[in-house]
């Protein structure tokens, strides 16, 4: 089964250099007269085999004008295989694991194909499956994993030498010192744990993770005294008592709805003896970039499944403090298809300091970034340490 698209000339010229460049020439050539016209026209049909099946490019033209350039054809279509009804002619690959497509080509849209909500109307922070990213799933853990050891970019974790740089804040602004309880909250692989431990103090750490490989590789690789790491959800988990000081870094916050922030908060004050400290790390403003659209194909095994799979990526500004995540993944072998939700919820300074004045947490300073520039509307990131009192 093959499904049929006409084209203006700025795509087919971009869909032949797509089949030039990753399947190379074309297997087949014909040319026929057109018969519903006139006899001085001519069709150009050029075929290519592909993985996907077979690929046709036709065009018509006068016979008088063979030679001459594309501008001068009255008609272009394509025939590509129906793999699914999305699935765009660029797609076709090459030795790549992973191709970016722009869009696909002239395509409904997904939601209505798979019948999925309109990205703008998607319930925000929906409960059960689609929620959230499957950080607790054990392959997604894994790969995910690899991504905050990696050092030659910060879109996990951040590099140890930054990492290190924030621990050295805290301590100069007298949030972290000597014989303190602490809990991360969000601990990841452990790499502010290690970071701490360089700085010998007499510290108990507690560090709380939902993702399973990262728990498993902070047990692994840091055994130390007074040093600890559970598994858990943030939400469900209990957090340890008697805590002299809980951190949250990186955006961690921004990801919840305020509803779950005020859970938060509540168990992290509960936690904190009178007069502990939090210290909390959040993005200052979300992103504000209108809605966009990716496509890729992961041939070789990718972030979400270790099989051949079409992802689209969406994303964009649902209102003017939440900025939405989408990833719709179809299993080119089995045409299973998933639906992974992500949400970036702003919060003010002063939003945060009413939740937390709620649960006894208290205002004591907040910085603009990790250097201890002051803190403005303007700011890079929110960083807020607030104290519990009683």
């Amino acid at each position: 089964m093959s499904k049929e698209v006409k084209l203006d000339i700025e795509t087919y010229l971009k869909v032949k250099n797509d089949l030039l460049e990753h399947v190379g020439k074309p297997t087949n050539i014909v040319l026929g007269l057109d018969e519903e016209s006139s006899s001085e026209t001519v069709i150009i049909s050029e075929y290519w085999q592909t993985e996907y099946g077979s690929v046709t490019l036709m065009h018509k033209r006068d016979k008088t004008h063979l030679s001459d350039g594309f501008d001068v054809c009255e008609l272009y279509e394509i025939q590509f295989p129906a793999v699914t009804n999305v699935l765009p002619i660029s797609i076709i690959s090459d030795d790549s694991d992973i191709q970016v497509i722009e869009k696909p080509l002239q395509a409904d849209p997904i939601e209505k194909l798979i019948n999925l909500t309109d990205f703008k109307r998607m319930i925000i922070h929906k409960k059960g499956a689609g929620e959230t990213l499957p950080w607790s799933e054990l392959y997604f853990s894994n790969r995910m994993l690899e991504e905050h050891l990696e050092q030659s970019h910060d879109q996990a974790s951040r590099a140890k030498k930054d990492i290190e740089n924030h621990v050295s804040f805290l301590i100069a602004e007298k949030i972290l010192r000597n014989n303190l309880r602490v809990l991360d909250i969000a601990c990841g692989p452990g790499l502010y744990a290690e970071a701490i431990q360089k700085q010998n103090l007499e510290t108990v750490y507690f560090g709380i993770d939902s993702a399973p490989s990262a728990i498993h590789y902070a047990l692994k690789n840091f055994s130390v005294k007074d040093y600890a790491f559970k598994l858990g959800d943030l939400l469900t988990c209990d957090f340890p008592a008697s805590i002299d000081l809980a951190v949250v870094f990186y955006e961690v916050l921004n990801f919840f709805s305020e509803e779950d922030v005020n859970r938060l908060l509540n168990k992290m004050s509960k936690s904190l003896n009178s007069g502990g400290q939090l210290f909390l790390e959040l993005v200052n403003k979300v992103f504000d970039e209108e809605y966009d659209k990716e496509w890729k194909i992961i041939n070789n095994g990718g972030l979400f499944f270790n099989e051949p799979y079409l992802e689209l990526i969406e994303e964009g500004k649902i209102n003017d403090s939440l900025f939405g995540h989408r990833h719709i993944i179809l299993l080119l072998n089995s045409r299973v298809c998933y639906e992974y939700r992500n949400f970036l919820q702003e919060y003010t300074l002063s939003k945060i300091i009413k939740i937390a004045g709620n649960y006894n947490l208290h205002f004591k300073k907040a910085w603009g970034d990790f250097n201890g520039l002051p803190y403005t509307t303007s700011s890079p990131r929110l960083l807020i340490c607030l104290e519990k009192n009683i």
